[in-house]
């Protein structure tokens, strides 16, 4: 068991947490909470920590609660799912960090390295995720519910984490196929970014570039239609031909998409708004977009 916070893992852990310039050097991150740990792939977990309060509920209570589940379940008919899912969640948690191993913290010292108030008391290190423009455009990373043509959607310096999170997840519903974001971009593997994905993270194909401009042209030559969405500018969405392969480009949060990019798009695209409203934020946008191009396929 892991007593101090001044131990070397806890400070690897700290320092993956907070400094991106360690994640990248060390080619890994920190995975937070039991949803998100159970969603990470076997594949990409390094390493294993829970807190002193969740291995006594999961291994010294574990056969308490197993043997008075029969009880409670005679007692509280309505509640026998609630119950029954309840025993069956802690046993495939308790199944996994079984597979893989683990060490225990103090939970004094578990909270000192968690980023949330309530901490659900695990947390993993994981390796990153490699992909390739070359995979994505093949879709080489591809999951079976493949709707169509290509789509892929373009991110020009989204710095806020949240925004890039909820894009990500929302990416994942509209069966985006993946993911280009500029250096500009928050780092995809910064906790708040990881915690806002809620999983998608682990599914959903990405690349950094460090010439978003030059990336863009590559795309283009596949002939994929590049579309750009522009406040005030260019058709309204629902107007837009989103049947065949395209891509997607959504701007910085106040500054939009840099002229150079602007200039490679094959249209501009808005969202009309009514009212005083100028703008929508980058993740709604990117939202309603994304589920444009699935509505329009739908409707073939």
């Amino acid at each position: 068991m892991i007593t101090s916070t001044s131990n070397k893992n806890i400070k690897e852990i700290t320092a993956l947490i907070k400094k991106s310039s360690y994640r990248k050097s060390e080619g890994c991150y920190v995975v937070e909470g039991i949803k998100m740990f159970k969603e990470l792939p076997d594949k990409y977990i390094k390493k294993i920590y829970i807190s002193e309060k969740l291995y006594d509920r999961l291994y010294y209570s574990s056969e308490v609660k197993k043997s008075n589940i029969s009880s409670v379940l005679s007692a509280c008919d309505k509640k026998h799912s609630a119950v029954k899912n309840a025993a069956k969640s802690d046993d495939e948690l308790k199944a996994k960090l079984d597979r893989h191993g683990f060490e225990v913290l103090k939970q004094h010292v578990f909270e000192s390295t968690s980023e949330t108030s309530t901490p659900q008391g695990i947390l993993a290190v994981a390796s990153k995720q490699e992909y390739t423009l070359e995979g994505i455009l093949k879709r080489k990373y591809a999951s079976a519910n493949i709707d169509g043509a290509l789509k892929l959607l373009v991110l020009d310096t989204i710095q806020d984490p949240g925004n890039l999170g909820t894009i990500i997840r929302a990416g994942e519903a509209a069966g985006i196929d993946g993911v280009i974001m500029g250096r500009g971009t928050a780092d995809i593997y910064s906790p708040k970014v990881t915690r806002s994905t809620m999983g998608s993270l682990f599914r959903v194909p990405f690349i950094y570039t460090d010439d978003l401009l030059l990336t863009v042209k590559d795309i283009k030559r596949e002939n994929i239609k590049v579309y750009a969405a522009e406040k005030g500018e260019g058709i309204t969405y629902d107007r837009a031909d989103l049947i065949n392969a395209a891509a997607l480009i959504i701007g910085n949060e106040s500054g939009g998409i840099s002229d150079d990019i602007l200039k490679e798009a094959d249209n501009l695209i808005k969202i009309p708004m009514t009212g005083s409203v100028e703008s929508l934020n980058a993740a709604i946008a990117a939202s309603i977009l994304m589920f444009e191009i699935t509505r329009q396929r739908r409707a073939v």
